[in-house]
């Protein structure tokens, strides 16, 4: 064989290679968007049963057919970002669970606690907080009972956490033991931790549109930082503070 005949072969040779190794990769990608496809539709059709939602209902808000729904619940089909914003939207979600790895369900179910058990634990210690505050105040059951227009025995009840305290009356207990009706909220725990993170979306959600801005910036978060830091200063040294950038800017 000439140098000539062998380079052709060999050439030949890696045409061919090439050429599998082409359509071994275009195998693999589409495996991977049909991959991509049906875990998208898990947690499309997690988020909308989660939700209690039936197909028709995304399907109208989106204005495409239910069957569309069906097939991208089954990975048959992908709805495009817009789509997917439109949804998590309607559905009152993170536009970010539709590229997460759990499930609406599954974080339900994480959460989930004993709500026998919590409330007795919580009556016992809002017992305990009505108690604490009526002996800080140097009041009497009987006079406590007298101020709510309540029995003193159900009083003596609520404070040894034997008996759950209405919401209508904790709130009574409260204006007369001289208490926020926050003073009463857990602030232990998984619960707690979900009251502050709603409370502080709450207060995200109301803050002027440039300051939501330039918080929810990752690149701002050193800034952010020198202003807490300047929060918890005493007065007299951000006094001398402010005083040395005006000797610097003079």
């Amino acid at each position: 064989m000439s140098f000539s005949d062998a380079a052709a072969r060999m050439k030949k040779i890696n045409a061919a290679k090439e050429e599998a190794e082409a359509q071994a990769k275009q195998v693999d990608l589409e495996e991977l968007y049909a991959l991509r496809a049906r875990m998208l539709g898990v947690l499309v059709r997690d988020a909308r049963v989660a939700s209690g939602y039936a197909v028709e209902d995304i399907a109208d808000t989106l204005n495409v057919a239910a069957e569309t729904v069906v097939n991208w619940e089954f990975g048959r089909e992908a709805p495009s970002l817009p789509q997917l914003e439109l949804l998590a939207y309607f559905l009152q979600i993170p536009v970010s669970h539709f590229w997460g790895s759990e499930t609406l369900l599954e974080q339900q179910t994480r959460r989930s606690i004993d709500g026998d058990e919590y409330q007795a634990v919580r009556n016992h210690m809002i017992g305990i907080m009505l108690r604490t505050q009526r002996e800080a105040l140097q009041w009497t059951v009987e006079q406590v009972a007298e101020a709510a227009g309540l029995d003193s025995e159900i009083v003596a009840l609520y404070e040894q956490g034997q008996a759950s305290v209405p919401m209508t009356v904790i709130t009574a207990l409260a204006s007369v033991l001289k208490v926020n009706l926050s003073y009463f909220l857990e602030d232990t725990g998984r619960i707690a931790t979900f009251f502050e993170v709603r409370e502080a979306l709450k207060a995200f959600e109301e803050m002027p549109e440039d300051i939501r801005e330039f918080v929810s910036k990752p690149s701002n978060q050193a800034y952010i930082r020198v202003a807490m830091s300047l929060a918890h200063m005493p007065t007299e040294a951000l006094r001398a503070l402010a005083e040395g950038l005006l000797d610097i800017t003079l």
